[in-house]
This record gives structure tokens, C-alpha cells and sequence, in this order.
């Protein structure tokens, strides 16, 4: 009586090799992509980190933008979800802050405004440079949710400063 192989044969091999090497590849992939996803505001920027910060902005530099706002018209839109996002420049020691409102429109889509000029929290109003007014529904609570994130990746590319500071880059309509 002769005794059967338990060795594979050469098509098994092939077919336990080729389904370990597109796993792993596979795998790869999912850790490249991951990789390109930021975490955080502080994730945003990936090269020439002393150059700028992307950050929530603090209590302070709010009340430095603190006005009173009295609206001739209605509001463009309102602003749920948002945040204060400070954007930190330091470049050849020029240092300057800037605040933008980030948030979620009412028709479930996301907007990131222009530098804010005023801040009125008892009117919930804010006006940006370009003159626009803005309305601020429920206030966001810490790190901006990924969508979030993606926006602000996306107008740093539209802006024009996406690729020196490494920016991932996002489409986001």
C-alpha cells in the first residue's frame, strides 16, 4: 500500500502564492490610502511643518475677532457643526494669523469660508473678508469630523498652497 502525498501540488502552490501576493498587495494599498487620509487638523500639513499650523482656533484669538455685528440683510447661509480653524503662518518670520469658519451647509455639503474679519457670538454672526455673512447654528465640538478635514485639504489646492505644504489632496463638491 502506498501512502498519498500530503505535499501540494504545483498548481495549489501556485494558487496559495498568488493569493498570499495579492493579499499582501492588497493590504499595502489599504495602508497607502490610509495613509493619505489626515487624522487631524494637525495631519493636514505634511511638509514644511514650521512653516505653518493648522489648528483649532483658541478662545482668545476668537475674542480678538470679537465685534459687534449688525446685519443689513439675512445671513448667505448658517453653519452647522462649525469650528474656528486657525491657520498659523510663520515664513521667513513673517508670522500672521489667520481664522476661517469651517462647517456644514444646510443642504448637507460643507463650506470653508474666507479669513474672518468679525466675530459676534451673541448675534451667532460672522462676517468674512470678502463681506459675506454667515449664521452659526450648533457649535462643533473638538477635532473637525473627516469630511471636515477633506475640505480644508481641498481649499488649501484651490488656494494654491495644498502642494508646498503636502497636502493630501481631496475633491469635495
Amino acid at each position: 500500500m502506498s501512502k498519498k502525498s500530503v505535499l501540494p501540488s504545483s498548481a495549489d502552490q501556485y494558487q496559495q502564492n498568488h493569493q498570499a501576493s495579492v493579499m499582501s498587495a492588497h493590504d499595502q494599498l489599504a495602508r497607502k490610502i490610509q495613509a493619505l487620509i489626515p487624522k487631524s487638523l494637525d495631519d493636514i500639513v505634511r511638509a514644511n511643518r514650521d512653516q505653518l499650523a493648522i489648528r483649532l482656533a483658541t478662545d482668545e484669538e476668537i475674542m480678538e475677532l470679537h465685534h459687534e455685528v449688525v446685519p443689513h440683510h439675512p445671513p448667505a447661509m448658517t453653519l452647522y457643526d462649525w469650528r474656528l480653524i486657525a491657520f498659523e503662518w510663520d515664513i521667513h518670520g513673517y508670522h500672521r494669523l489667520e481664522i476661517s469658519l469651517l462647517g456644514d451647509k444646510p443642504d448637507n455639503r460643507f463650506r470653508i469660508t474666507s479669513t474672518v474679519r468679525k466675530i459676534d457670538l451673541d448675534r451667532q454672526l460672522i462676517i468674512t473678508n470678502s463681506g459675506t455673512l454667515y449664521g452659526l447654528g450648533k457649535r462643533g465640538e473638538g477635532e473637525p469630523p473627516f469630511e471636515h478635514l477633506a475640505m480644508i485639504c481641498n481649499a488649501a489646492h484651490m488656494w494654491g498652497w495644498g502642494p508646498f505644504f503636502g497636502v493630501p489632496g481631496f475633491i469635495v463638491d
